[in-house]
């Protein structure tokens, strides 16, 4: 499969502001928050993340992904051990946002064929 995005939809309303009214004039509605991609993980990637031996979390190339990556603007990503409270900072690491790349790989955990995955930085 070829990794490609469905065309970005961005309304007024999916930014948070009252349909016909621009920041300036809901500005006392606007609160800034931060955009966080969550990753959930297996306890081994995270350890290799954590440590700083693994610098791509990798999700496979599928329509899934392509809509929640392709064309979006994160601030952070919050790798995370499995799903931990919000509470278990230990399980937990929050990242600066640094962008997705295209690779052509080969891991055991996608099988034996080579697979296009988005290869989500995680690491320096």
């Amino acid at each position: 499969m070829k990794c490609s995005a469905p065309p970005s939809k961005t309304s007024e309303t999916n930014r948070g502001l009252s349909p016909g009214l621009d920041t300036a004039q809901n500005s006392h509605d606007f609160k800034p928050t931060v955009r966080v991609l969550h990753l959930n993980l297996k306890a081994e990637y995270f350890d290799q993340i954590a440590s700083g031996v693994k610098p791509f979390e990798f999700r496979l190339c599928t329509p899934y992904w392509a809509k929640r990556l392709k064309g979006k603007q994160f601030d952070q990503v919050h790798v995370k051990k499995g799903y931990p409270t919000a509470s278990d900072t230990s399980r937990i690491l929050v990242r600066p946002w640094r962008g997705f790349e295209v690779q052509t790989i080969q891991h055991p955990h996608f099988g034996k064929a080579s697979v296009q995955v988005f290869a989500i930085r995680v690491n320096g």
